[in-house]
Order: C-alpha cells, then sequence, then structure tokens
C-alpha cells in the first residue's frame, strides 16, 4: 500500500492544510500518483476533529467511525482509497511517519526534522498565518539544501505540482545531526540578512 502523511502537527489545527489535502482534485492526484491511503493529523484542539470530519463527510456518504480504541477513524471510499485521521500519537515517528512514501507537513522545525531523519520524501505547505512567517523562513533554507519541496501560494494546484515532483526526484539526504543543522540555518539566514 503506497501512503502520504499529513501533519500539521500535534497542536494547532493547520485549517488551510486539512482543507488542501481532504478534497476530490487532490486525492485525485493521489490515486494517479499511485497512492491508495492518505493519513492526517488534525491536532489535538477540537476544532480539528470537527473540521476533518466535515471535510470527510463532503468526501464521502459511506459510514465511518473511529477505532476501538478511540483514537483512529478509518474511512473507505467506494473506490478503495482509504483516509486514516488521528489527533496525536505519542510515538507518531514510529508509528506513522516511518510507515508513509510521502509526507505533506507544516513548515514546523519538529515535523521537518523528524520527516527526514526518517528518510521521508516531504513536502511543506507553510503556516503563513503565523508570527513572523517563521515558517516560510526555516523551509526555505532547508529546500535551498534540496532536501524537500514545498508550495510557496499554498493552492491545491501547487501542492499536487510538489507532490508529482516528489514522486519523480530523489532528494539529497539531510546530513547526520551533530546537533546543529538549526543553529546553522539560523546563522545563515542571520549572516545573509
Amino acid at each position: 500500500m503506497k501512503s502520504v502523511l499529513v501533519t500539521g502537527g500535534a497542536t494547532v489545527t493547520f485549517v488551510a492544510l486539512l482543507q488542501l489535502t481532504l478534497n476530490e482534485k487532490f486525492i485525485s492526484a493521489l490515486k494517479k500518483n499511485n497512492f491508495d491511503k492518505l493519513v492526517v493529523q488534525y491536532g489535538t484542539q477540537p476544532t480539528g476533529e470537527s473540521l476533518f470530519l466535515s471535510l470527510i463527510n463532503k468526501l464521502t456518504d459511506e459510514d465511518y467511525k473511529k477505532s476501538q480504541l478511540g483514537q483512529l477513524y478509518n474511512i473507505k471510499l467506494k473506490d478503495g482509497f482509504l483516509i486514516q485521521g488521528l489527533s496525536f500519537d505519542t510515538d507518531f515517528v514510529k508509528n506513522y511517519t516511518s510507515k508513509v512514501d510521502l509526507v505533506i507537513s507544516h513548515g514546523g522545525t519538529g515535523s521537518i526534522l523528524d520527516t527526514l531523519r526518517a528518510g521521508k520524501k516531504l513536502v511543506v505547505v507553510v503556516n503563513d498565518t503565523l508570527a513572523d512567517n517563521h515558517q516560510l523562513e526555516l523551509t526555505e533554507k532547508f529546500a535551498e539544501r534540496e532536501v524537500l519541496g514545498y508550495c510557496r501560494k499554498n493552492t491545491v494546484e501547487e501542492l499536487i505540482d510538489q507532490v508529482n515532483q516528489a514522486e519523480s526526484r530523489e532528494f539529497k539526504r539531510l546530513a547526520p545531526s551533530k546537533g546543529r543543522i538549526i543553529q546553522d540555518v539560523i546563522l545563515n539566514n542571520i549572516i545573509k540578512s
């Protein structure tokens, strides 16, 4: 099973990311790239789960429910495409990131580093509603190292294009951590400013 993970982070719900990825046009593009599973982490805010469910209801009229443990939604579309949704998992990298083929993430430092260290292809959708647009600055620095792709305008079309590009290229591997990558990114940014 070829799968994509979408994560807006564990806490604040990244509304635009959920809207970009939980729609027919985007899911259709995933299917064209032979993906058959989409896992969405919608965050721990109650609005995240309700947004996830409202977007799912636009995609299907199939019945769905949470797993017996009450942590994971499993929604199978009529054509067999599987969508899973969860709020949080304390072992997120082990249980989800490490098991997928592609990650679509917000531009949070932890999410970027976790994904790259897991050796996964990564497309970043920057949450430009946050203070000082720091996610964009950080994402651009990683993109300069050719370790990820990212969206500049955050449209469905651009995200589809980035997924298509990620599927057809090999990104450079992130160098093993010496505890300095964030320091290097920050210093490079300050020096160039």
